[in-house]
C-alpha cells in the first residue's frame, strides 16, 4: 500500500485526543503545530519522535506515558 492510499497519523488520531490537542493549543502554539506537523506528515507512529510522543501524551493529559500504547490514541490502527 502506497503512502497515497493510506491514512495521514492525524487523521487517524481519536478525536477525543484531537480536541484535547485543540484545548491547548492557543497557551503552547510551538508544541501543539510541532506535534501536528508530524502527524500530518507520517504514517507510522513508529516514525514519530521520542519528543512528540511525550509531548503528545502531556499536552493531552495522559498518565500512561509509554510509547508502547501510543497505538491506543488512533483509530484504525491495522495499518499504521
Amino acid at each position: 500500500m502506497t503512502n497515497e492510499n493510506k491514512k495521514t497519523l492525524f487523521e487517524c488520531l481519536e478525536s477525543d485526543i484531537k480536541y484535547k490537542l485543540e484545548r491547548v493549543e492557543e497557551l503552547y502554539p510551538n508544541s501543539i503545530n510541532g506535534i501536528y506537523k508530524e502527524l500530518h506528515e507520517n504514517y507510522y507512529f513508529r516514525k514519530l519522535t521520542y519528543d512528540c510522543i511525550i509531548d503528545l501524551f502531556y499536552y493531552c493529559e495522559l498518565n500512561d506515558c509509554n510509547p508502547g500504547t501510543i497505538k491506543n490514541l488512533f483509530i484504525d490502527t491495522e495499518n499504521i
